[in-house]
């Protein structure tokens, strides 16, 4: 347990100790472990103050943020619930969409962040557009992956009740 405490404190108090060195040795441009902390209690002291349209606490722009992260998640789960459940249920959708799932899925989102700005022009629709081009590559993989997991026995009893494919899809498929 004290070790657990004792080492991060030390290496803490070594990274304030080199700041201080830097700031008084080499370079005052940056500023001093006190200087930073009283301007930290002036930011988070005054959250939700608004001086003007580009003048905002800190507060204000932690919720316009998450507002972005929200509806570019929520795109991504509208857009990719859908395809992930049809490339999980159908071979044939599978074996055309993996490999595009697969080649865009590891493209880093600052590479698409240009991509969003020549689209859209504007700064939030292009970072709901990185959001959702992160979110949606786990949302499709991790859905065709639960709805592949269907153990056959369920399909295979729905087989000999005669369900049809919608039936199957509301009853065994969307609940597993």
């Amino acid at each position: 347990m004290a070790r657990a405490v004792i080492l991060p404190g030390a290496v803490f108090l070594l990274v304030l100790a080199v700041w201080m060195l830097v700031n008084a040795k080499i370079t005052s441009d940056i500023p001093t472990p006190a200087a930073t902390w009283a301007r930290a209690v002036e930011i988070f002291g005054q959250p939700f103050y608004v001086a003007g349209p580009n003048d905002m606490g800190i507060g204000w722009q932690v919720l316009y943020s998450l507002g972005r992260v929200m509806a570019g998640f929520a795109l991504a789960v509208a857009v990719g619930i859908p395809v992930g459940f049809l490339m999980g249920a159908s071979r044939d959708v599978h074996q055309a969409c993996y490999p595009l799932v697969q080649i865009l899925r590891p493209v880093s989102p600052l590479a698409w962040l240009p991509i969003g700005l020549l689209v859209f022009q504007a700064k939030d629709p292009s970072a709901i557009f990185v959001i959702f081009i992160t979110s949606i590559w786990p949302v499709i993989v991790n859905t065709a992956a639960g709805v592949q997991a269907i153990p056959q026995d369920y399909l295979n009893v729905a087989r000999v009740l005669r369900l049809g494919k919608l039936e199957i899809t509301r009853r065994i498929l969307i609940p597993a």
